[in-house]
């Protein structure tokens, strides 16, 4: 696949920015996260060819979308055999220090889908309340592409000071009840001895990834930085998503339980 259409068929410079940084991805063998751009980069294409009135762009257009089209669904197939072989299918994101581009939605997006029911974050930086709001924007991103979701799972740690675990445990106990009024069990447990930062969604990827949630740096109130990750500047870290065949589900849940020593169900009230 070129690099990016040539700049002779008028196209959109939003639309060039985003195949070029699909090219990169693809590149790089980040194939989903790759065809994911390639969708984005369709549909401003496509937007594109609409406005257009002079005929002869939009013939070349509608040539760059059908063969953009192709690629997106070739490199699809491609991720589908591989993910058929015993080692499974490894994809990579480096994200580098300031780096910008990476709202919750890019990044974890192309691993969310209709068959997804059920969602296991391993994160210990849940806690304050700039954390607990990625959390809850996590979350609504879980219910816009994937609808099936039934259950999801939190494990993480608490504050140390007796006052700010009682806000923090306060605030994820309004998300449970605001999940369960959309049909979502929250169980949420806390570890104190937790580090690792893992999420695994039942639909086989696991995602790995070094700053949990909370890889983005902090904006000033009322910038856009500060509604829309996609624009906010991040800390250095890598995420590995990883796909594994299909797990066994979780037990029934009418409502959360507390089991075993040192473990604090907040959802069980």
């Amino acid at each position: 696949m070129d690099n990016a259409p040539s700049s002779a068929t008028a196209i959109d410079p939003r639309a060039l920015a985003v195949l070029r940084t699909a090219v990169e991805a693809e590149q790089s063998k980040r194939y989903l996260f790759a065809v994911d751009l390639y969708s984005e980069g369709i549909k401003l294409l496509i937007d594109n060819c609409r406005a257009t009135t002079n005929e002869k762009i939009k013939a070349a257009l509608k040539e760059k979308i059908r063969q953009y089209l192709e690629h997106a669904e070739a490199l699809k197939r491609t991720v589908e055999q591989e993910k058929k072989k015993s080692h499974g299918y490894h994809e990579q994101l480096v994200i580098q220090e300031n780096g910008t581009g990476f709202g919750l939605e890019r990044v974890f997006g192309p691993y969310l889908d209709g068959e997804l029911t059920e969602v296991e974050i391993d994160d210990a930086y849940i806690r304050h309340n700039h954390q607990i709001q990625l959390f809850l924007k996590f979350c609504a991103l879980i219910i816009k592409k994937s609808p099936n979701v039934k259950h999801i799972r939190l494990k993480t740690s608490c504050d140390g000071d007796p006052a700010k675990k009682h806000i923090q445990v306060t605030r994820l106990d309004e998300i449970r009840l605001n999940l369960l009024q959309r049909g979502i069990f929250l169980l949420i447990e806390y570890c104190d001895t937790l580090h690792d930062r893992e999420i695994r969604f039942d639909n086989g990827w696991i995602i790995k990834i070094g700053r949990g949630l909370d890889y983005f740096k902090r904006a000033e109130p009322n910038t856009v930085e500060f509604f829309e990750l996609d624009f906010r500047p991040c800390m250095a870290t890598t995420v590995d998503m990883i796909y594994k065949p299909k797990r066994a589900p979780f037990p029934s849940a009418s409502g959360p339980s507390t089991s075993g020593s040192g473990r604090d169900m907040s959802s069980r009230r």
